[in-house]
């Protein structure tokens, strides 16, 4: 089969996310030393709250949908067109300023200034990481980009996933990009695939999908009739039903495949 066109993930496929998070929340935390805590403890009490007030949020089943994290609802502002988004909006700037209250209290520490200060400031110190590319990220998209048309499809809010797009200098590879909440469809329903490949003009027997999820990205390219290249960076297991018709373990690999 010829290919045409190449559709990316952006999480833990072209970005390391789960790096990044953990890695602010340690910087953030740092601002809490001259309160006597210690970084990497209370970094680790404010995500296991944030994991924990986020599946008992009131939007979980929205979050699942269209596959926003708990990471990702510590800095979000979730502004976008979807009328949905305005109460999320809410209930989000009130989940991170109790995730890091409620950490400070488990360790005695009682501020409201500090916990609305270190939500703040975590803000900042994961937007300061939308860099963190894989070291073989920019360098395959550099490679690609004048062979393919290439476009993005991932699962998240508007705010959030575009701030990583143009934050990591990643936006000029992507002619286009589809946003989950955007698109009003989540991977790995076919709708949001059809769309990029729409968009480019190309075939689903001409495109490839690269990806680390398979739930999402291999399944979804399944079922929307595209190859489906899982990147595994893990130890993942794959999900049943879930084919892809090759498996990578770095972005450097994929250009033979093509």
């Amino acid at each position: 089969m010829s290919t045409r066109a190449v559709l990316f993930d952006l999480d833990e496929t072209l970005i390391a996310d789960a790096k990044a998070t953990q890695a602010a929340l340690r910087a953030t935390a740092a601002f809490a030393a001259p309160r006597g805590l210690d970084p990497e403890t209370l970094a680790r009490a404010v995500w296991l709250h944030a994991c924990d007030a986020w599946s008992h949020s009131p939007f979980l089943d929205y979050f699942q949908r269209y596959g926003v994290s708990a990471g990702e609802c510590l800095w979000g502002r979730f502004i976008g067109e979807d009328p949905r988004l305005r109460p999320i909006s809410v209930w989000a700037a009130q989940y991170q300023l109790d995730c890091w209250a409620t950490a400070l209290g488990e360790h005695e520490v009682s501020d409201d200034i500090l916990a609305a200060t270190l939500a703040g400031r975590y803000r900042v110190e994961r937007r300061a990481r939308h860099d963190w590319l894989f070291a073989e990220t920019r360098a395959t998209l550099d490679a690609l980009h004048p062979r393919y048309p290439l476009a993005l499809i991932t699962n998240g809010a508007p705010d959030i996933q575009r701030d990583k797009l143009t934050g990591s200098g990643l936006a000029m590879y992507f002619p286009v990009v589809q946003v989950s909440i955007e698109a009003g469809y989540g991977k790995p329903d076919p709708v949001i695939f059809a769309r990029a490949l729409e968009a480019l003009g190309v075939a689903p027997e001409d495109a490839v999908m690269v990806g680390d999820d398979p739930a999402s990205d291999v399944l979804g390219a399944n079922r929307a009739g595209i190859r489906a290249i899982w990147i595994r960076r893990g130890n993942q297991p794959l999900t049943p039903g879930a084919q892809p018709d090759a498996t990578i373990a770095n972005l450097s690999e994929l250009s033979m495949l093509l």
